[in-house]
């Protein structure tokens, strides 16, 4: 698509990750309910079970490759981060990365923790994904009226404040609705920092952006567990609620001097 055309086209993309964050938890939490863990690993491996197989079966064809150009060989990632740009959509899309991340780590720990079923867990974790289906439905029409740095400002602070509600709250309504509140301060950022990712790209380097994006991310699944792993253990979760609440907050007003 063209550029105008982004951040609806990433929209829909991400619809596929919201429908599957719905229904993962609902399904994971109720059958180590009823069946237990051992079943519950089972069915979730079905799904890439089918995929492969669907995949093998009718291959949908990929588009051809651009010609390198003569002084790629000169290109390195250094290259990407000296723009400002570019260096401002890389770190706001980790700071939400980090967002998310952090609550797909700490409800579970927090839902057990305040005497919380599985499927109850499942229930709270699906409203989340369920908000981001929703907000990326609408995101067609949000893109049309607001710019992408807006939306971003917006989101930071919607999940920001968000954060700082979650040590008050032990109640299953509750946390359902501040699980679907942050669903939409989520999941309305990333359309937006994945078009003024790609927008911001050098002429064909859009790969690469994705890329460096992409191990941003990864780096986050990996790191954060551990790090709020142990802040949680030593200063107890609501501290780890506060820290995400605090960074998120500062991104928040960064964001606000992008607009």
């Amino acid at each position: 698509g063209g550029p105008a055309d982004r951040a609806v086209n990433f929209s829909w993309l991400a619809l596929g990750y919201a429908a599957s964050g719905f229904i993962g938890p609902l399904l994971a939490g109720f059958a180590i309910d009823l069946a237990g863990h051992r079943t519950a690993f089972l069915l979730l491996a079905l799904p890439p079970a089918v995929g492969t197989a669907l995949l093998f079966w009718r291959r949908p064809p990929m588009p051809g490759g651009h010609q390198a150009k003569a002084d790629a060989s000169r290109h390195s990632i250094v290259d990407l981060l000296r723009q400002p740009q570019l260096r401002a959509a890389f770190l706001f899309s980790g700071l939400l990365a980090t967002g998310w991340d952090l609550y797909t780590f700490v409800i579970p720990l927090y839902g057990t923790g305040i005497g919380l079923s599985a499927s109850t867990i499942g229930i709270v974790m699906s409203s989340f994904a369920l908000a981001t289906f929703v907000v990326r439905l609408a995101m067609p029409a949000v893109s049309r009226r607001l710019s992408d740095w807006t939306v971003v400002c917006a989101a930071l602070v919607i999940a920001g404040g968000t954060y700082s509600l979650f040590p008050l709250v032990s109640q299953v309504p509750f946390l359902i609705a501040l699980s679907f509140l942050l669903g939409i301060g989520l999941g309305c950022a990333q359309p937006m920092i994945m078009a003024l990712l790609y927008t911001s790209s050098p002429p064909g380097r859009q790969g690469e952006v994705v890329g460096v994006r992409t191990t941003m991310i990864n780096a986050s699944h990996t790191f954060l567990p551990l790090l709020f792993g142990a802040v949680g253990a030593t200063l107890g979760i609501g501290t780890v609620f506060l820290s995400m609440s605090g960074l998120l907050l500062c991104g928040g007003w960064l964001a606000s001097k992008r607009r």
